[in-house]
């Protein structure tokens, strides 16, 4: 990346990348995901109720409080109508009672009249004649309820509901209940059964009074909010007090007749899922609608295209937010508060103006997509490091140019088993460090490192196999083997030490957090050679003993140590000064290697090392007073990790020298 590029930003490299030849699979995991999610409720049922849900929510929360309805009164048969003692039974309810109802609301001036109570069954012949009588007598609309098999209206019990109905108007009772949870969510205005077209009850009613606009096609109810005052949004008398009402309160009003009890006819609605106000009677279901068709109120639906175009604005917003090298947090803060923005702005518009938007599959949206899109992109970003890994791969080491010369045939593919030292080393940190740095700054401070790590390998007599990101993987005894490789390669670590030591410190008065290096020392059999294929080829080492000074490289994190090197290398040294760390158990390995620290010169005579050798002869002796040491010892050196190591180590029970390595 140039500097032109970076100082273009992050936004920029997203939208940069999104016109780039890798949009075109940026542009597919957009399209593929607002179309999946936007198919999604179609097999996955589960989802089309969560979204049901969702909706649910706004509709208790955010419907806008309304004055009570003016128009619509509720006349209510309780469970102290039915009680009533001229009542000989409660159900069905007394027909004389209810004749005598209708004539009471007429003569005090009501418009019209629904009458949610099925009329399937006669009871008393003087009673049920007086009935119908008076729903033919009115001179106003009243509409009974009327039913197939749908409700369980068939045979004898249908044709009683036709002989009372007869040829007056009449609507059709059944409410629509969701199959998944049994909630009433929608309102079907036509009903077809058996090819005699009716209306439901509210949409008959609004037909009687003059309503011409009624919808034809099934529709969201848009439930009437409560009033501020908390009232119910419609009046509501007991049926047995109708006569008792003085006639202003009942005149020009549409009243409904209906059943409130606690066992019958009652049903769930949206209404009640925060205000806790449980099932509400059916009547009261009709009212609701024949109110919203009144007003001229609907619920303002996202047709599919719109429902495609936010979950495809939600997959895009997603993908921006995954292309920029922002940290995993940034990225949480900025996903999290958009969806809750959009979520915002869902119930605002419901609030507002009765619009319902998708809420949860473009949240979806933006998450799948912003998953996709990392993904992608770090699969681009290791793809590109792997690029980078085989070109370093091709920087050959000077001894093998050397060698080359010399026998041209060695170039053919093939290896020999030889004693080698290998020096593993690593950098502490880079991860985090390159996340804080401009690609050009981080190509200064990598390639600065690696410059100087080089010419000290080479120094030595070392031989560069591979750089591996910020790591070396180098060794000694090949191609060309010296009688003191192994302390060449000890001294090469010690002063590689020191330059990383001061390299670091150099780096880090500017600001650049540059951590320590760790190094793995370890000597034994490998098959050293050209390995790959006729085209490509590197000259490198493989064996057992390569994966343990790698493994050793790495404890050194586990230690608080910098240097590790192996009994078998130590062995074979005869300048360098050591203090022992312990018998290492690598990952995967049953047999210990012993391993020691190498000191530079300075330290290999201080009291503290000498204290330490000195405690560290009483835990391999087996001594009970070897943890109270190691604990004076921590406490005395408190900057020395390896000795807090091992005081951890004995205070949580371990005994002796041997240690197991937790990771590779």
């Amino acid at each position: 990346m140039t500097d032109e590029q970076e100082r273009r930003g992050p936004l920029t490299q997203a939208f940069t990348a999104i016109f780039s030849v890798e949009g075109f699979w940026i542009a597919a995991i957009v399209i593929a995901t607002a179309a999946f999610l936007l198919f999604l409720p179609n097999f996955l049922p589960v989802s089309a109720t969560v979204e049901e849900w969702s909706r649910d929510v706004r509709v208790a929360a955010a419907t806008r409080p309304e004055p009570q309805n003016e128009d619509i009164v509720f006349i209510a048969l309780t469970d102290e109508t039915l009680d009533l003692p001229q009542f000989p039974y409660r159900l069905p309810v007394d027909r004389s009672f209810m004749a005598e109802l209708v004539r009471t609301l007429e003569a005090k001036g009501v418009r019209a009249i629904g009458i949610d109570v099925l009329f399937d069954r006669w009871t008393e012949p003087e009673k049920d004649a007086d009935f119908i009588a008076a729903l033919r007598e009115t001179q106003i609309p009243v509409l009974p309820i009327w039913g197939d098999e749908n409700i369980g209206v068939v045979g004898r019990r249908l044709e009683i509901l036709e002989e009372v109905v007869g040829d007056g108007p009449s609507g059709f009772g059944l409410l629509l209940h969701d199959r998944s949870d049994g909630t009433v969510r929608n309102h079907r205005p036509v009903w077809d059964p058996e090819g005699r077209i009716r209306y439901s009850l509210p949409a008959a009613i609004a037909e009687a009074v003059g309503v011409t606009n009624i919808p034809t096609e099934t529709h969201p109810i848009a439930w009437r909010g409560t009033p501020p005052d908390g009232a119910p949004p419609f009046r509501q008398y007991p049926a047995e007090t109708v006569q008792y009402l003085p006639a202003d309160w009942l005149e020009g009003k549409i009243a409904l007749i209906g059943v409130d009890l606690v066992d019958i006819d009652r049903h769930r609605t949206p209404t009640g899922i925060i205000a806790g106000s449980g099932r509400i009677p059916g009547i009261l279901v009709h009212a609701h609608v024949l109110g919203q068709l009144l007003d001229g109120r609907r619920v303002i639906e996202t047709p599919t295209l719109g429902r495609f175009v936010i979950l495809l604005f939600m997959a895009i917003v997603g993908v921006t937010i995954a292309i920029p090298q922002w940290p995993l947090w940034i990225k949480t803060i900025i996903g999290v508060g958009l969806t809750a923005g959009y979520l915002a702005i869902v119930v605002w518009a419901y609030y507002a103006s009765l619009i319902m938007l998708p809420a949860l599959m473009p949240a979806f949206s933006l998450l799948a997509a912003s998953s996709l899109g990392s993904v992608f992109v770090g699969r681009q970003e290791r793809a590109k490091r792997a690029y980078i890994r085989s070109a370093f791969s091709r920087y050959i080491a000077p001894g093998v140019v050397a060698r080359l010369d010399k026998n041209p045939d060695a170039l053919e593919l093939g290896g020999e088993r030889r004693e080698v030292t290998f020096m593993f080393s690593d950098l502490a940190g880079f991860t985090s460090m390159s996340e804080k740095l401009t690609p050009t700054e981080l190509a200064d401070v990598i390639n600065a490192y690696l410059d100087g790590a080089g010419d000290i390998i080479l120094k030595h007599g070392g031989t560069i196999d591979k750089f591996i990101g910020d790591g070396i993987m180098s060794f000694f005894g090949a191609p060309e083997a010296q009688d003191d490789d192994p302390d060449r390669t000890v001294a090469c670590a010690l002063e590689f030490d020191e330059f990383s030591e001061g390299f670091g410190k150099e780096w880090r008065d500017k600001g650049v957090p540059v951590g320590v290096t760790r190094i793995g020392i370890h000597t034994g059999q490998a098959i050293v050679g050209n390995f790959g294929g006729r085209q490509r080829f590197d000259y490198t080492a493989l064996g057992d003993v390569v994966n343990a000074a790698s493994r050793m490289e790495g404890a050194n994190k586990q230690f608080g140590t910098r240097m590790l090197v192996s009994d078998e290398t130590r062995q074979r040294t005869n300048r360098a000064h050591y203090r022992p760390v312990g018998d290492l158990v690598l990952v995967g390995k049953d047999e210990a290697i012993p391993c020691f620290e190498p000191l530079h010169k300075d330290e290999a005579t201080s009291k503290r090392v000498k204290k330490y050798c000195e405690i560290y002869e009483m835990i391999r002796a087996g001594s009970s007073k070897a943890l109270d040491a190691f604990k004076s010892y921590a406490d005395q050196y408190p900057d020395d990790p390896l000795g807090k190591y091992h005081f951890e180590r004995l205070k949580a029970g371990e005994t002796g020298t041997r240690i197991v390595l937790t990771s590779k």
